[in-house]
């Protein structure tokens, strides 16, 4: 009766993880503590435990209810801990499917637009990877409710796609049973990497959603606050008025300067109501299992006439289903398309007997030329091989004045990535053109120079790019003119991974932001704690001296965001700064230590990381209130937005 309550089995099994026992008694479960527990609990060796209170009255026994702090300190021992490991699953006893009925589902499941999928083989006997990431959610919809749900992302290793809610139940029924451990080889780094960051990205989108949903229950509640302080407000201000009407010269500029400062004193409560009812959600990631899923791997051809393009498709042999697959040309998940010049899906091919999807058109902005920064030019290697990276991808839709086809967006992409690492690597310093005015990439310029593209995704300075690859430009949000090219530069050393934002402005492609986070779900950045080790995170997160003179509010964000959010994110906050018209001004109203507070906290805000204004505070040693005011200031000169996160 006791395992019966999830929170009991918990308890009851991590008791027999750290090497105690327990019987079933009925109503009661008898258990043996270890040494270990003992001493932590403060309790005998034996003890009686239930969940049912009327028993626990009677018998005396332990009640272990909800909330009891032998329950909370075994989940968050369970948490701390992490559930990691390989599992290879055992191959299904029925009969397998032959090589025609794989090929007469494999046409079912993949349709070929203008092509036909022929077996060029029988299937062979293989292994495929999927991942499974398990997190803890916690939502604060506002300061006094928060609420905790466990989130699970299965991800397919080599096309790095979600797997189906249906595929994933069984897979799931799967691992829970037990069966004979098999060895597995472990999987490569790189794909392991890919599909972990796939799968933060698809957690944390979910999240957002959740994180509005949960949201709705306190908007009414939210809604009345704000009516009572305006309200409040209001009143008092109308009073100071009718007295300030009769008040004499002497009492008028006392009444006044108190009128002052009620306002002042209004909007920080304003701006402490909106605050305290702020959706947030935390992300604690505690489970990655491996799965080895037993496949039938059949060659195919995709025929159009006489021409054959190659393809391979999986059977999952224990959910009876094909893995996911991508677009062979650009990665995308649009249906197939076999065209006279290639295999590649509606995203990506338009050819001559294919009509290009219509293109909706974005914003233009004149592009005033930015300032250049003298730099040394030093000496000039050979420019890097490039190669086209079939990454996963979404179809790109941005257009200016007349109407771009995705053929053209695709090549200017492309020119822009190769320009921007051939000049770099050359150390030309014509490469302040290909960047945006008032931008984070013209903002590494200021501080790096010509080789700023190397130092903002942690290449070393003695390294030299031997190699590059990108993906095809996908559009960063549904509602943005932005474009993100991800790629990854090659040294003889390692690999680097990158993403390029860039957009149309005054008809020319220009680059707003270069990040190391390839793949990316802009504009978040992931928190440092994601980001690999080694000497390239040391880079990108340790001190590092720039090449310009800083005024005091930049200067103090350099020395402080660098240690806590690193380059990508103060290079943001910097581009912010200098951005503002109204500098002077925002000194003169804030100490920079405090103008450096509240930038750090509102940029690291709308990258998605874990904001808040007390840590922000504590971080420059500047008082919390203090912040959230010059913050106000600030957000009402830059109005950021998930467009516009800087």
């Amino acid at each position: 009766m006791t395992r019966a309550d999830a929170g009991a089995g918990l308890w009851l099994r991590y008791v027999e993880d750290c090497g105690g026992l327990w019987e079933d008694a009925g109503e009661t479960t008898i258990v043996v503590l270890p040494e270990a527990l003992q001493k932590e609990y403060r309790h005998p060796d034996e003890l009686r435990v239930t969940t049912n209170p009327d028993v626990a009255r009677e018998d005396g026994a332990s009640l272990l209810f909800a909330g009891h702090p032998w329950l909370m300190q075994a989940a968050e021992s369970v948490l701390g801990t992490g559930d990691c490991g390989l599992v290879r699953l055992p191959r299904p006893a029925a009969p397998p499917p032959d090589s025609g009925q794989l090929l007469a589902a494999a046409r079912e499941r993949f349709p070929v637009e203008h092509g036909r999928i022929d077996a060029t083989g029988g299937a062979v006997p293989s292994l495929r990877l999927v991942l499974r990431v398990g997190t803890l959610v916690t939502f604060a919809v506002s300061s006094d409710v928060t609420f905790q749900e466990q989130v699970e992302c299965w991800v397919d290793v080599p096309s790095c796609l979600e797997v189906p809610h249906d595929v994933a139940a069984r897979l799931s029924r799967l691992v829970d049973v037990d069966h004979e451990e098999r060895a597995m080889a472990p999987p490569q780094a790189a794909d392991l990497l890919a599909a972990v960051r796939y799968a933060q990205q698809r957690i944390d989108e979910r999240a957002r959603e959740r994180e509005a949903e949960l949201s709705k229950q306190v908007s009414d509640e939210h809604g009345r606050e704000l009516e009572r302080a305006v309200a409040y407000y209001q009143e008092a201000v109308r009073s100071l008025q009718r007295r300030l009407a009769a008040a004499t010269p002497e009492r008028a500029s006392t009444l006044a300067a108190k009128m002052a400062s009620t306002h002042a004193e209004r909007d920080r409560r304003l701006a402490e109501i909106t605050e305290k009812y702020r959706a947030t959600h935390r992300i604690r990631p505690f489970r990655l299992h491996g799965l080895g899923v037993p496949t039938l791997r059949l060659p195919v051809d995709v025929r159009r006439g006489e021409r054959r393009y190659p393809l391979t498709v999986d059977w999952l042999l224990p959910t009876r289903t094909f893995a996911p697959l991508r677009c062979p040309a650009c990665g995308g998940t649009a249906p197939l398309v076999a065209a006279k010049t290639g295999l590649g899906c509606r995203d990506c091919l338009i050819g001559p007997d294919l009509p290009p999807p219509p293109a909706p058109s974005i914003r233009e902005a004149p592009a005033p030329k930015p300032t250049e920064t003298p730099s040394p030019n030093p000496p000039t290697p050979p420019p890097p091989a490039r190669t086209s990276s079939p990454r996963p991808t979404h179809a790109a839709a941005a257009t200016t004045g007349p109407a771009r086809t995705q053929q053209a967006i695709q090549k200017a992409g492309r020119k822009l990535a190769a320009t921007l690492w051939d000049l770099a690597v050359a150390g030309d310093r014509r490469i302040h053109r290909l960047y945006a005015p008032h931008s984070p990439a013209i903002t590494m310029h200021v501080l790096f120079g010509t080789g700023a593209p190397m130092r903002a995704i942690g290449i070393d300075g003695g390294e030299v790019p031997l190699a590059m690859s990108w993906s095809p430009s996908r559009a960063a949000r549904p509602d943005s003119d932005l474009l993100l090219v991800d790629g990854q530069v090659r040294t003889a050393s390692m690999m680097y991974g990158h993403q390029l934002c860039w957009r149309f402005t005054g008809g020319t492609a220009l680059i707003e932001e270069l990040t190391p986070f390839d793949g990316a779900f802009w504009p978040r950045q992931p928190e440092p704690r994601y980001y690999p080790g080694g000497p390239a995170a040391r880079r990108l997160y340790g001190h590092i001296a720039p090449q310009a003179d800083l005024d005091p509010v930049a200067s103090t964000l350099w020395r402080h965001s660098m240690l806590r959010h690193g380059l990508p994110l103060t290079l943001r906050a910097l581009a912010a700064w200098w951005r503002l018209e109204e500098r002077e001004r925002l000194l003169a109203a804030h100490p920079a230590q405090t103008l450096a507070a509240a930038l750090d906290r509102i940029i690291a805000y709308r990258a998605g990381l874990s904001a808040r204004y007390e840590d922000a505070a504590t971080a420059y040693q500047v008082p919390v209130a203090a912040a959230r005011v010059a913050a106000g200031d600030l957000q009402r000169q830059l109005r950021l937005s998930a467009n516009q996160p800087w």
